[in-house]
């Protein structure tokens, strides 16, 4: 992740990452983030949405973080 404007910030993430495609847990992880991010009014219908097959979960073993802020004003 960087920021579009001054001060930039940075991140980076390196791990190894995983992809599952089981039907019950794509379900489960679209409606649990659709309820985050989407409010719970909506998350079983968009988590029914989202977590249909073609869809995966992607995990991530992170073992490496990198970041700055500030970097330029």
């Amino acid at each position: 992740m960087t920021d579009d404007i001054a001060p930039y910030s940075h991140v980076a993430l390196e791990g190894t990452v995983t992809t599952d495609e089981d039907p019950e847990r794509l379900r489960k992880w679209a409606t649990t983030i659709a309820g985050k991010y989407m409010g719970a009014d909506r998350a079983e219908e968009l988590g029914a949405q989202n977590g249909a097959p073609g869809e995966q979960v992607c995990r991530m073993k992170i073992v490496k973080i990198n970041g700055m802020s500030s970097v330029t004003d």
